[in-house]
C-alpha cells in the first residue's frame, strides 16, 4: 500500500509539473504576443466596422471604412472614411471625408490627416430654405480631454496647412482651447490662434480669436 500511495503521489506531482510548465510556456507565448503587437497592427476588415457605425447614424446616412488597423504603438487607425447622405442629389458625392485618423488613447491623441467637408448639406441652397433657430437637443460622448491635429483639412473651402487644439468634451460642452491655425504660405509664416466653444445647455457658440 505504501508503494501504492507513493507511486500514486509521484504520479500527481507529475501531473501538477506537466500543468505548470504547459501554464508557463502558455504565458510566455501570451507575452511574445502582445510584445509582437508594437511592432505590427492587426487589420480589421472595414466592412465589419460599417456594420457598427451605421448603427448610431441617421437612416439616410451611409459609410464606407477601407479597413481599420489596431496596434499598442500607433493605436487604432482608421483608413479612407467616407460618409454619404442617401438622399441627396449627389449620393454618390461624399459629404464628409478623410484620408486617415489615428487615435492613440494612451497618449490622449487624434490627429486627422485630409479631412474634407466641401460643402454644406444641398437642401441648405435650396430655394426658400430658411434656418431655424429651434432648440438643439443633443448629447455629446464624454470623451474628456485630448490632443486634436489636423494635418491638410479643407473644411468649406478654408484649407490651412494644420490645426492643433486641446479639445475637451463633455455631454453638454465642448471646449476647444490652445487653437493653432497655419496657413500654408511659401512667402511668410502666418498662423491664427484662438479657442471656442459649443454649450448645448445655454445653447451658444463662442469662438475667440487673437
Amino acid at each position: 500500500k505504501r508503494f501504492e500511495k507513493a507511486m500514486a503521489k509521484r504520479g500527481m506531482k507529475k501531473v501538477f509539473g506537466f500543468i505548470s510548465r504547459t501554464m508557463k510556456w502558455l504565458f510566455i507565448v501570451f507575452l511574445l504576443y502582445l510584445i509582437s503587437l508594437f511592432f505590427r497592427e492587426q487589420k480589421i476588415p472595414g466592412s465589419f466596422v460599417e456594420s457598427i457605425v451605421s448603427d448610431f447614424l441617421p437612416t439616410n446616412t451611409a459609410v464606407s471604412v477601407s479597413y481599420v488597423s489596431v496596434g499598442f504603438s500607433d493605436g487604432v487607425r482608421i483608413n479612407d472614411f467616407k460618409i454619404y447622405d442617401s438622399v441627396s442629389v449627389d449620393y454618390c458625392e461624399p459629404i464628409a471625408s478623410f484620408k486617415r485618423a489615428s487615435v492613440r488613447p494612451l497618449m490622449r491623441e487624434i490627429e486627422i490627416e485630409s479631412l474634407t467637408y466641401k460643402r454644406l448639406p444641398a437642401n441648405y441652397y435650396a430655394e426658400g430654405n430658411s434656418e431655424k433657430n429651434s432648440r438643439c437637443e443633443f448629447r455629446f460622448p464624454a470623451l474628456g480631454e485630448f490632443e486634436l491635429l489636423l494635418v491638410k483639412p479643407e473644411i468649406l473651402s478654408v484649407a490651412p496647412e494644420s490645426l492643433s487644439a486641446t479639445v475637451t468634451v463633455s455631454e453638454q460642452r465642448i471646449d476647444v482651447g490652445n487653437i493653432y491655425l497655419k496657413w500654408p504660405d511659401t512667402d511668410a509664416k502666418m498662423n491664427l490662434e484662438g479657442k471656442c466653444r459649443v454649450d448645448l445647455a445655454s445653447q451658444e457658440i463662442v469662438g475667440e480669436v487673437e
